[in-house]
């Protein structure tokens, strides 16, 4: 079972495509289907902010991201430390990696999860995309089960870890993993 978080829920479904014997389930927390063509204004939008973020001063994304990110102080002064561990270079280059991983076009029918999937949204996300889609993604996959975490937002993982841990664990015993 891969458990992947943001940038690592893509990770999770690139995964599965490349191997998926290698893949009984997917528990996605706060990322987006890559499987489906998303509006042009959105692609669009994620790359004009790679843009924009090349002359935002780095502390100022920093402070904005922790507001955006973590509902718990604890979890947003980690979440700050480790982005101060983190270059402004290399923070673009990641957020690249999350613009250019989306596309206008419908992905190839290979590209559908046929695995049991867990969706987990923290209930004050507060991303756009993932507040948008994670939602939806149940009508477009028959195997995938959606749950809201009551008092988290993005890093739901860390906001109400006892809450999310149960859900996983529900799901792994409700599919026998």
């Amino acid at each position: 079972v891969v458990i992947g978080h943001s940038l690592g829920g893509f990770i999770g479904q690139r995964l599965y495509h490349l191997a998926p014997e290698r893949v009984v389930g997917l528990v996605m927390i706060g990322t987006v289907p890559l499987a489906k063509a998303y509006p042009p204004w959105v692609v669009w939008g994620m790359r004009a902010v790679t843009q924009v973020f090349r002359v935002i001063p780095y502390a100022w994304i920093i402070s904005n991201s922790v507001r955006g990110i973590a509902v718990g102080a604890g979890v947003g002064a980690y979440f700050a430390d480790v982005m101060r561990k983190i270059t402004p270079n290399d923070y673009l280059t990641i957020w690249r990696s999350f613009a250019n991983a989306i596309t206008v076009e419908d992905r190839p029918a290979d590209w559908k999860l046929e695995v049991p999937l867990l969706l987990l949204l923290g209930e004050r996300e507060a991303l756009g995309p993932p507040r948008w889609e994670m939602p939806r993604w149940t009508a477009t996959d028959s195997h995938a089960e959606f749950h809201r975490v009551p008092g988290a937002g993005h890093n739901a993982h860390q906001d109400n870890p006892a809450t999310v841990n149960q859900f996983i664990r529900d799901f792994l015993t409700a599919h026998g993993i």
